[in-house]
Formats: C-alpha cells, sequence, structure tokens
C-alpha cells in the first residue's frame, strides 16, 4: 500500500494533455538514467519516454503506444519511481523501470508493475529484460523467468535475464 501522499500518474507521449514535460521529465530522465548506471544514455531513454526507438538492432520494428506511469510523492515534490512501458509487435515491454533510492522496499516498484499487468488484455505477453539481482522480485510478480544470456553494451558484457508474463484468459 502506498503512502496517501504518493499519486500515480500515466503520461502519453501522443496526447499532448498528458505529456511528461519540464521538471518532471527532467526529474525522470534522472533517475532512469543513475538507475541504469549510465548503461542508457538520457538520450536513449529520451527515445523510450517519445516511442521512437525503432530501427536499432535490438528494435528493428516501431515501437507504438508508449507511457510513462510515475508515482510521486506529493507532499515533497518527488519522483518516487518510473516505469516505461511501449507495444513491441505482440507484446507490452517494459524496457525501464527505477525506483528513487529514498523510497525503496517500500513497494513502489511492485505497485508499476501490478499497474501495467491490470492495463493488459487477456492472453497479452509483458516482457522484461532485467538484470539478474531482481529475478526474485518479477518472481514474485508471476513473471516467469525464462532465460539469461550476455548482451554488449558500450563494448562491455552486461547480463540480461528475459522474464515474461501473460495474463490469464
Amino acid at each position: 500500500m502506498l503512502e496517501p501522499s504518493y499519486q500515480g500518474i500515466i503520461y502519453f507521449e501522443n496526447d499532448p494533455k498528458k505529456r511528461l514535460t519540464g521538471r518532471k521529465l527532467e526529474a525522470v530522465l534522472n533517475l532512469l538514467h543513475t538507475a541504469f548506471e549510465g548503461s542508457r544514455t538520457r538520450e536513449e531513454i529520451m527515445l523510450w519516454i517519445k516511442g521512437s526507438k525503432t530501427g536499432t538492432k535490438d528494435f528493428p520494428y516501431p515501437i507504438t503506444n508508449c507511457e510513462v506511469l510515475i508515482i510521486e510523492d506529493v507532499a515533497n515534490s518527488k519522483i518516487a519511481g518510473a516505469i516505461i512501458t511501449a507495444d513491441y509487435r505482440d507484446v507490452r515491454y517494459i524496457p525501464l523501470l527505477a525506483t528513487n533510492p529514498e523510497y525503496q522496499r517500500r513497494g513502489i516498484a511492485k505497485v508499476m508493475v501490478e499497474a501495467i499487468k491490470g492495463l493488459q488484455r487477456e492472453g497479452v505477453e509483458i516482457r522484461v529484460h532485467h538484470r539478474g539481482h531482481l529475478r526474485k522480485f518479477y518472481k514474485s510478480l508471476g513473471f516467469n523467468v525464462e532465460n539469461t544470456g550476455i548482451k554488449y553494451s558500450r563494448g562491455k558484457p552486461e547480463s540480461i535475464h528475459r522474464a515474461r508474463w501473460i495474463k490469464p484468459k
């Protein structure tokens, strides 16, 4: 259960009234960039937010319907967590998820993932690539951890674990 002062807000880049801008955009960029320890540039993160991550080795097909869900601690004007989700072919993909270190271990990441799961149609798969230390977290949310591999990010090996969840019919 989230604190009463926390508020969840979904932003859609393709809806001018619900676009993430200004200080909130900057706070989300900083949070995600820090969480991924520089393995994702601010420009790459911005491509996800804008929904224009396409034509790359990892994502050769267009990514559509990108959404950013943030949990904001309204009382303290801080972003507690952020998750980016997008349609990619026939799956819902979660490329980036982070919780502000000041707010970790309070169930914020779980609330964000459960919100994304709740929005899905029956039988729709949600897929996430994550770092190994998060395997237990995704298993606790009902994801099946499928396989592991090595991806090279900026010439450095990075362990990749894939987890998937399909909404029951």
